[in-house]
């Protein structure tokens, strides 16, 4: 029961944030470079997946799922060989501030098949690079 009520917590707080995000944002201010550089950060992670090269995509992602870079490659690997993605599709990219976008993406794994939706922030590091931000816990499922 309290495992149940967690989960809806974090599921609403999730939910409420990123209807707040999207209602603050304001398309007319994100500048074209911007926009495409953010992009292009996400399609690069997703041809680093496609590649199955993990060294490239820890570039393309700031994951603070994990403890250090070995444990993300590792886990990496792990989704690489057990639930690797099959299709993905960038449906949207929307400014936040002048170091965040949201990105939607729809993307279904191999195993199942199953199209689900997530907006994930795309930011921008302390070297200027964008990065697609991966945050909480990792919730794939292994049958």
């Amino acid at each position: 029961m309290k495992s149940s009520f967690k989960v809806f917590v974090a599921s609403s707080f999730a939910i409420g944030l990123i209807a707040s995000s999207l209602w603050l944002v304001n398309n007319s201010n994100a500048s074209a470079p911007d926009v495409q550089e953010a992009k292009k950060s996400v399609q690069n992670y997703f041809a680093a997946i496609e590649k199955k090269d993990v060294n490239e995509i820890t570039e393309w992602v700031k994951d603070t799922r994990f403890d250090s870079v070995a444990e993300q490659k590792y886990e990496y690997n792990q989704m690489l060989t057990t639930a690797p993605f099959e299709k993905h599709k960038i449906a949207n990219i929307e400014k936040i501030d002048d170091k965040t976008f949201a990105v939607t993406i729809q993307m279904s794994r191999k195993k199942d098949g199953i199209i689900t939706t997530q907006v994930l922030p795309v930011v921008k590091d302390e070297k200027g690079q964008w990065k697609l931000l991966v945050t909480g816990k990792e919730i794939r499922v292994d049958k």
